[in-house]
């Protein structure tokens, strides 16, 4: 089967781990032959947003075509490309397309395509919600209001399913743009099950729990993600930790920090305590959460979320309607607001000596006990008419 993976409506990330990375990955190990369209809009090793150049190549089996933007302002805020998209399928053929988010303008041409060709499956996913899109009043009265409504009831004359990859984006699917309740499902992000079985293999546990200079009596927590004004809280994790008595609790922080909030930080570092470890590589993900005691995300929605759930990591999580999903029986506990207070309370329920609460969330955490987001079993999801 040949299948065709959209991506205009963002960026799109080499070797990285999001969703529009692993699918067509997952896609090719269930033996079809996989194709992913794209815009040039990546991001560098700083994760500073770039423009790479057009053209066509391979990763592990995937073919990718990079499309340019048209000349103009007006085409990249539209998202117009060039060559045209529908001449590249003519040329594929495939049997199915999976449109990654329906905000670009020129779906017209991948619905113009479907309707000659009714014989191909048509999915499309969505990663807006009202806490990342729509917040300003010309994004959402304008450009998602009617423009990319627009793009949507477009799409939904060939489209047999709408996904929200976050419960909060089937609502967004069916209260912003309108579409029909019984054609918008839930498809949840995941963990790539192969990595986490290799990362949970005892030896690599072993390892990388001497690499981050922990013993066996040590309870090591992780945090990963943008440190910026969207996610400040992680600085009052640092804050809690750093305050905690216990030697044997220790925190390593992952990711980019933002200028503004650079002094911040660095204040909060303590020696042996509270360590800034960099980046976090997409290679590295699994090992480094799966070598930790606890997760703990304390900001807004990241892929890790579900990164981490799948992997079996007892985590805390911020509780926001419509990404609560991650709590699978008791997997998990949430912090309301994410202040230093709050983030202590929590800390003392879940770290020695008092414990009880960590070994039940540990316990329902197990991996193996629940596939909900095996990429393995997402992936024949997303094309399972």
């Amino acid at each position: 089967m040949k299948i065709v993976h959209l991506c205009f409506a963002s960026f799109y990330i080499d070797n990285y781990t999001y969703q529009e990375n692993i699918l067509p990955l997952y896609h090719k190990r269930m033996g079809n032959d996989v194709w992913v369209l794209a815009s040039t809009f990546s991001f560098d090793e700083k994760g500073k947003g770039t423009l790479v150049s057009p053209g066509s190549y391979e990763i592990d089996g995937v073919k990718i075509t990079r499309f340019a933007y048209k000349k103009g302002r007006a085409a990249r805020i539209l998202r117009r490309y060039t060559p045209d998209i529908r001449k590249e399928l003519e040329k594929i053929a495939p049997d199915v397309i999976f449109i990654h988010g329906v905000q670009f303008l020129d779906i017209g041409r991948v619905v113009s395509y479907c309707k000659k060709h009714k014989n191909v499956a048509v999915y499309a996913d969505n990663h807006a919600d009202f806490v990342n899109s729509a917040a300003g009043f010309l994004s959402k009265r304008i450009l998602h209001g009617v423009i990319w409504r627009h793009c949507a009831k477009k799409a939904n004359a060939v489209t047999k399913k709408f996904y929200g990859v976050l419960p909060a984006r089937t609502e967004f699917l069916k209260k912003m743009y309108k579409l029909p309740e019984e054609k918008v499902f839930f498809l949840p992000l995941g963990a790539e099950d192969d990595k986490v079985r290799a990362a949970r293999a005892p030896e690599t546990l072993k390892k990388m729990r001497n690499d981050a200079g922990c013993t066996d009596g040590d309870f090591l927590i992780v945090t990963a993600g943008k440190i910026d004004r969207n996610k400040p809280e992680v600085l009052n994790l640092m804050a809690a930790v750093g305050k905690n008595a216990d030697p044997r609790v220790k925190l390593h922080v992952y990711g980019s920090i933002v200028p503004e909030l650079r002094e911040r930080f660095d204040a909060l570092l303590k020696d042996g305590k509270v360590i800034y470890r960099g980046w976090l590589k997409p290679e590295d993900t699994y090992r480094v959460f799966c070598a930790a005691d606890l997760l703990f995300f304390p900001g807004l929605h990241s892929v890790y979320w579900e990164q981490a759930v799948g992997a079996g990591c007892p985590a805390v999580f911020r509780r926001i309607d419509g990404f609560t999903h991650v709590d699978r029986d008791g997997n998990c506990l949430f912090v309301e607001s994410g202040g230093e207070e709050e983030i202590t309370a929590v800390l003392d329920r879940l770290t020695p000596p008092d414990s009880e609460e960590y070994r039940k969330i540990k316990k329902k955490a197990g991996y193996g006990e629940d596939d909900f987001f095996s990429y393995e079993r997402i992936a024949r999801a997303s094309i399972d008419a």
